[in-house]
C-alpha cells in the first residue's frame, strides 16, 4: 500500500468514526478537516454508499439504517471499526499460549488477529478465509480450516465437513460474531449457511464468547445458532444498552464492555472474564 492509499484508508476510518458519533457528515466540513478537495470527500462517501453504509444527502451523507439484509465482509469490516478494535483487543486477553481457539467468519473475530502477535503455540480452527489469511503473519500458529464450500459474501467456508477437522480437536474457547442476541433465541443469524457452520464450530468449544458491538444488542433475527445458556461471555462496546446487559446477566452471561482507551468490565462481581 503506497502513501496515498494509506492516507485514504486513514481518512475513511476517521469519517466512519464521525458517522458513528454524529449519524451524519457534511462534505464541506470534512474537506476542511482533512485538507482535501470536496471531490475527494464525495468519492469517499460514494465508496461508503456502494457498500450500503451510508445514504447520500444534499451536501453530505448519513448512516444507512440497519436492515435484515446481510452485508458482505468488506462492508462489515468498515462498520463501527473503533468498536471492533476495542472488542478484538479485549477478546485477545482471553487467549493464552498453548490454547486451541475457534474464530468464526465474523468481522469482529477478524479484529482479534492483530492482537495475537505475542502469543505462542496457538492452534486456530476457523472457517474464515480472511482470518486464515491474516494469520499468515504468524507462521508459528497452527491453523485448521474445515473442508466445505466457499461462500463469497462472507469469505467463509460453509457446508462444513466435520470429518475434515482432526479427530479429538477441542477448543479452549471460541469467538462468535452474530447478527444479534436474544433472551429466548441466544445468538442469531440471518444466513442459514453461516448459522449451520457456526453450530459445527461451537460444538468444539469448552467456552463460547459472543462478540457483538452495541448496535447488535437490540436486533432480532430468524436463525438461532447458539442457545443463550451456552453463551458464557459477551464482549460489547461502551454504547451497549444497560437494560439489555442486565437481562443477559440475569440469564448467566458474563457481560463486559471494551472502550477504545481502557477496557472496563461490567461484571465486577466476577473474578475475571472467564
Amino acid at each position: 500500500m503506497n502513501k496515498h492509499q494509506k492516507a485514504r484508508e486513514q481518512r475513511r476510518r476517521e469519517i466512519l468514526k464521525l458517522l458513528d458519533q454524529h449519524g451524519h457528515v457534511m462534505v464541506e466540513q470534512l474537506s476542511r478537516r482533512f485538507g482535501v478537495s470536496d471531490v475527494t470527500i464525495r468519492t469517499d462517501l460514494e465508496h461508503f454508499a456502494e457498500l450500503d453504509l451510508v445514504i447520500r444527502i444534499h451536501g453530505g451523507a448519513k448512516l444507512a439504517p440497519v436492515t435484515e439484509r446481510e452485508l458482505p465482509l468488506v462492508a462489515r469490516v468498515q462498520q463501527r471499526p473503533h468498536a471492533k478494535v476495542a472488542i478484538g483487543r479485549m477478546a485477545a486477553r482471553l487467549i493464552h499460549d498453548g490454547d486451541t481457539i475457534v474464530l468464526d467468519s465474523s468481522s469482529t473475530s477478524l479484529a482479534i488477529v492483530p492482537h495475537l502477535s505475542k502469543r505462542h503455540s496457538i492452534r486456530v480452527v476457523t472457517n474464515s478465509i480472511a482470518v486464515a489469511r491474516a494469520l499468515g503473519a504468524f507462521p508459528h500458529f497452527h491453523v485448521i480450516m474445515p473442508g466445505g464450500r466457499m461462500r463469497h459474501e462472507s469469505e467463509s467456508i460453509v457446508d462444513l465437513h466435520a470429518a475434515s477437522i482432526p479427530p479429538g480437536t477441542h477448543a479452549t474457547i471460541g469467538f462468535f460474531g452474530a447478527h444479534g442476541i436474544g433472551i429466548n433465541d441466544g445468538l442469531i443469524e440471518i444466513s442459514p449457511e453461516e448459522a449451520a457452520a457456526k453450530r459445527v464450530m461451537h460444538a468444539l468449544c469448552r467456552h463460547s464468547v459472543a462478540l457483538l458491538d452495541s448496535s447488535k444488542l437490540n436486533r432480532v433475527g430468524s436463525i438461532p445458532f447458539i442457545p443463550l445458556a451456552e453463551v458464557h461471555t459477551l464482549i460489547s462496546d461502551s454504547e451497549a444498552d444497560d437494560q439489555v446487559l442486565r437481562a443477559l446477566r440475569t440469564h448467566g452471561v458474563h457481560c463486559f464492555i471494551a472502550t477504545v482507551d481502557t477496557p472496563t468490565p461490567i461484571d465486577k462481581q466476577q473474578g475475571g472474564l472467564l
